[in-house]
């Protein structure tokens, strides 16, 4: 029975937030909203991002080292394919990596770096 309803109540919580379960506990209000409305523009183009993800997404544009959402989704879309050494995919392109799970192609996190990894292996 407990399950239940923790189950209902996570699936409320889902939907209050855009469906996103948000675990951090300590978000302002207007935080909540930044990253629920930085979910949705990612879902609609058709792009999960983790909760991780979307903390450092937000936390490098506030540094101004990842200057715009629609910068991510490009090199989401249009930047060069490679390949960890766990198999994690990473699409690179204008100095922002977006690193993307094996598993299920959520978006693990997103970095501003120069050049990508001489580790990573071109796909």
């Amino acid at each position: 029975m407990t399950q239940v309803i923790l189950k209902q109540y996570n699936d409320f919580i889902k939907r209050q937030n855009g469906g996103i379960m948000l675990k951090g506990k300590n978000y302002s209000e207007e935080y909540k909203i930044k990253l629920v409305e930085t979910y949705n523009y990612f879902k609609e183009h058709g792009y999960n991002f983790t909760e991780h993800a979307l903390n450092r997404l937000l936390g490098r544009m506030g540094q101004g080292k990842i200057l715009s959402k629609e910068d991510v989704l490009d090199a989401l879309s249009n930047g060069k394919i490679y390949q960890e050494f766990d198999g994690t995919i990473v699409r690179f392109k204008n100095d922002i990596s977006v690193h993307i799970a094996k598993d299920n192609g959520d978006i693990k996190t997103v970095i501003a770096r120069k050049k990508p990894k001489t580790d990573w292996r071109e796909i």
